[in-house]
């Protein structure tokens, strides 16, 4: 299940999956708005701005289709509307294998942090291009990286809540520097050599809302001024490269102030309004 489909509630508490009736083909289904509203439930930050179309994504969407339909042509008497799914679906089997790249690199890490007794578990990895490493090789840089940000990891992999504002999510690294505070978040992402590494447009908001969420004032209104956030990205492609994207008490404060409007954008469009007074 994506993350943009996860709900929680007041408490903080996940609430992904629903039972479904006895003599069902499966035992639970993925919760959706219409529980939501009867549960009172929380939205995730990631499916809070998915309401705006990041155009870098798009734009790799659009490219993995072309790709497809570069490879694999029409075939005999296959119709357009057969044509067009076949090509849709065949885009998304090279996401569902970075994804799952990334969940499973996820893992690890929440399971480094959360268990410091953990250590090297060796766990084999399948690479976009059918190479095999071992998860560790992923996990050690992005933790050399964490060290040497010099990061003060205070609760690995918590839920934060918001409820003025109506929305929760699962952020992995709150973390304190000195005086600062902040939120770091790691991200798997394909690159290529020499090329600079890019957060998505939304990358940003998400690191502003759970800032305000943990480490703002009750009301849970403002990004502090000693903040600060970072996104960790661990390359897919180039094993052992870990980049960082920064941003400071502006970049964190105009995020939120953006995060706040694509909010107001979400419960126009799903009619839905979760915040607590």
């Amino acid at each position: 299940m994506s993350e943009s489909q996860h709900w929680y509630s007041l408490e903080g508490k996940p609430v992904y999956t629903q039972d479904t009736k006895k003599g069902a083909k499966n035992p639970t289904r993925p919760t959706n708005i219409k529980d939501a509203r009867a549960q009172n439930l929380l939205p995730s930050v990631s499916g809070i701005t998915g309401v705006v179309a990041s155009s870098s994504l798009v734009g790799y969407m659009l490219r993995e289709v072309g790709k497809a339909a570069y490879a694999r042509p029409v075939i005999g008497s296959e119709t357009e509307a057969e044509y067009v799914t076949f090509l849709v679906n065949k885009s998304k089997e090279d996401g569902a294998t970075a994804a799952q790249l990334g969940t499973d690199i996820h893992e690890g890490l929440e399971r480094y942090y959360s268990e410091p007794l953990f250590g090297h578990d060796p766990c084999p990895l399948t690479m976009p291009d059918g190479k095999v490493v071992d998860r560790w090789d992923f996990i050690q840089p992005a933790i050399d990286k964490v060290t040497e940000l010099g990061l003060m990891v205070t609760e690995p992999e918590c839920v934060v809540v918001n409820a003025p504002y109506g929305y929760a999510g699962k952020t992995d690294l709150p973390f304190t520097r000195g005086e600062q505070v902040g939120i770091a978040d790691f991200k798997t992402k394909r690159t290529k050599p020499g090329m600079k590494v890019e957060p998505y447009e939304t990358q940003v908001m998400q690191i502003a809302a759970y800032i305000a969420a943990h480490w703002g004032i009750a009301d849970g209104e403002s990004i502090p001024k000693n903040a600060v956030g970072y996104n960790i990205f661990i390359s897919t492609t180039e094993v052992g490269r870990v980049e960082v994207a920064e941003y400071d008490y502006q970049q964190l404060k105009e995020a939120w102030d953006a995060f706040k409007n694509c909010l107001a954008l979400w419960r126009y469009v799903n009619g839905f309004d979760p915040r607590v007074t």
